[in-house]
C-alpha cells in the first residue's frame, strides 16, 4: 500500500548568506610601534652579519730596500790598485738608481764587484801559482754576466719608439761586447805571464774603458725607458726597463765628483809648478 504526502500550498524560501561583521583593526600604541621597530633593525642587522662581504683591499707599494753605502777609494788606493778603483767607480755609477726591480742594474753591480776580485787576484798573481787560473776564470764571469747584461739592454732597445736612443743604445752594447772580449783576452796573457809589466797597462786601460762604456750603458738605458711602448712589452719587460732614481745616492755621486775635479786640478797645477822650477 502506497503511502500519499499530503500537499502542501507552502513556497520554499531560499537560506539566507551568513552576516560577517567587520571588525575595526586596532591602532598600535608608540610603544607596540617602538617594539616592532626594534625587532626589524635587528632582523636586517643580522641578515647583514650574515651575508659575506668582498672588500677589495688596496695594498701600498712596497718601497725599495736600502741599499749599502758606497763610498770611493781613497786617492793612494785607487791609484795602487786601478782595476778595483774601475770596479768602485761603476758601483758609484749603479748606486744612482734602485736595482731592486731592474735586471740591469743589478747585472751591473755584479759586474763591478768581480771587477773588484779581480784585482785582489791579479794582486796574489806573482806570489800565489792558483792565481792564475782564478784569474782566467774571474775574467770569464765577467763576460757572462756582460753578455746577460747586453742581451737584456738589446731587449730595452727593441721596445724603445725611438729611432735615435735605440740606435744610440745599440752601438753601447757592440762597443761593450767588444770591450769584454778584450779583457778575457788580456787576462789570460797577464796571467800566463805574470811579471809583464806591458800586459799590466793593457789590462788597467781595458778595466777603465770597460767601466766607462758601462756608466754609458747605463745612462742610454735609461733614455730608452722613458720611450718604451709598454702595450706591447708585457709584464716581463716591466723589470728591466724601469729605472727608479736613488735620490740620495744621486746627490753623493754628484758631491763625490764635485771634489775629484779640485783635486785634479790642484794635481795639475803642482805638476806646472815643479816643471817651471826645472
Amino acid at each position: 500500500m502506497k503511502l500519499k504526502l499530503p500537499q502542501s500550498n507552502a513556497v520554499l524560501e531560499p537560506p539566507k548568506p551568513p552576516v560577517i561583521k567587520a571588525k575595526p583593526i586596532p591602532t598600535p600604541t608608540p610603544i607596540q610601534t617602538a617594539v616592532a621597530e626594534s625587532n626589524t633593525a635587528q632582523t636586517v642587522q643580522t641578515a647583514v652579519a650574515a651575508t659575506p662581504t668582498t672588500a677589495t683591499v688596496i695594498e701600498p707599494e712596497p718601497e725599495e730596500e736600502e741599499q749599502l753605502e758606497v763610498e770611493p777609494l781613497p786617492q793612494e788606493e785607487a791609484s795602487q790598485f786601478p782595476i778595483k778603483a774601475a770596479g768602485r767607480e761603476l758601483k758609484l755609477e749603479a748606486a744612482q738608481w734602485y736595482g731592486s726591480k731592474n735586471d740591469i742594474i743589478t747585472k751591473v753591480n755584479i759586474v763591478a764587484q768581480k771587477m773588484e776580485e779581480l784585482s785582489l787576484i791579479h794582486s796574489k798573481l806573482t806570489t800565489n801559482p792558483i792565481a792564475k787560473k782564478e784569474m782566467i776564470q774571474k775574467a770569464l764571469e765577467i763576460t757572462q754576466v756582460t753578455n746577460s747584461l747586453l742581451k737584456d739592454c738589446k731587449e730595452l732597445a727593441e721596445l724603445c719608439t725611438d729611432k735615435r736612443l735605440k740606435m744610440q743604445l745599440l752601438n753601447t752594447v757592440d762597443r761593450l761586447n767588444t770591450l769584454s772580449q778584450q779583457l778575457r783576452v788580456v787576462t789570460a796573457v797577464k796571467a800566463s805571464n805574470p811579471r809583464d809589466l806591458d800586459t799590466d797597462n793593457q789590462l788597467f786601460s781595458c778595466a777603465s774603458n770597460l767601466t766607462e762604456t758601462m756608466k754609458r750603458l747605463l745612462r742610454d738605458s735609461e733614455a730608452a725607458s722613458v720611450r718604451c711602448n709598454f702595450k706591447t712589452s708585457g709584464t716581463a719587460a716591466l723589470a728591466i726597463v724601469k729605472f727608479k732614481k736613488n735620490l740620495r745616492k744621486s746627490r753623493t755621486a754628484a758631491a763625490a765628483a764635485a771634489l775629484k775635479k779640485p783635486a785634479a786640478g790642484a794635481a795639475k797645477t803642482k805638476s806646472v809648478g815643479v816643471a817651471l822650477q826645472q
